[in-house]
């Protein structure tokens, strides 16, 4: 049999190569086949050694590509996209937009430009760095402390924040929650032998018809009998 032209689609990256032109099999089909898939086999050989190797101690490495030349398809579906939030809906409502606000603020405490969030950023620098903080007279009759006041603040600011998280969690498992039960419901009252229909988008689960496996009698009449004799040995 003639060389075989190079005439295949290579994916290095997962060691494969796709040939697509039509094939002529003669009366041995097997041979055919076999001495066509040494051929490409050679030729995908032949592709890994022009690739860039290196040699170790334990052997001859080829580098692989890092991209797919082949697009694989995806093992499972799309994930769902996610509910959206309270504020994202509130947002969307009155036209708000986000506006990407800038890494660097400005600080009049030390005429210069700094980060906003982060390492010195301005918020600790104040923090390090408190200024001083006028009280009122019925904070000072209360014997209020600025600072643990502030710090309360912080710390009720970040539960709060933890709350609306936890409950953007629970709304958007919400829906889910609720085609599972209206599913139960449907399939408790085609149990009871009244057939509703649900809501659109929402089917009941089909009946599992699970057949008992046939035994041959020899086999059920020797399960009987040794279930007889552990229980005249438990005796």
């Amino acid at each position: 049999m003639p060389e075989k032209v190079d005439n295949l689609e290579y994916c290095l990256r997962n060691l494969i190569a796709i040939d697509s032109t039509p094939v002529t099999i003669d009366k041995n089909d097997a041979a055919s086949l076999a001495e066509l898939s040494r051929s490409n086999t050679q030729l995908l050989v032949n592709r890994i050694f022009s690739l860039k190797r290196v040699t170790t101690s334990d052997g001859i490495f080829a580098t692989l590509p890092s991209e797919d030349a082949i697009v694989m398809p995806r093992m499972y579906p799309l994930p769902k996209p996610k509910g959206k939030t309270r504020w994202q809906l509130f947002a969307e409502e009155r036209g708000i937009k986000k506006h990407k606000r800038s890494r660097m603020v400005f600080d009049k405490d030390s005429n210069d430009w700094v980060p906003r969030w982060g390492y010195k950023s301005i918020k600790k620098r104040h923090g390090a760095n408190p200024p001083i903080v006028e009280l009122k007279e019925s904070e000072v009759a209360q014997g209020i402390d600025p600072f643990e006041e502030s710090s309360r603040k912080k710390n009720v600011q970040k539960t709060r924040q933890k709350l609306r998280e936890l409950r953007n969690k629970v709304e958007g498992s919400a829906l889910s929650k609720t085609e599972s039960a209206l599913r139960r419901a449907m399939t408790s009252t085609r149990i009871a032998g009244k057939v509703k229909k649900g809501p659109k988008g929402v089917k009941a689960k089909p009946n599992i018809n699970r057949k008992a496996a046939s035994v041959p009698l020899s086999e059920e009449r020797q399960g009987y009998l040794a279930s007889i004799k552990r229980l005249n040995i438990a005796k």
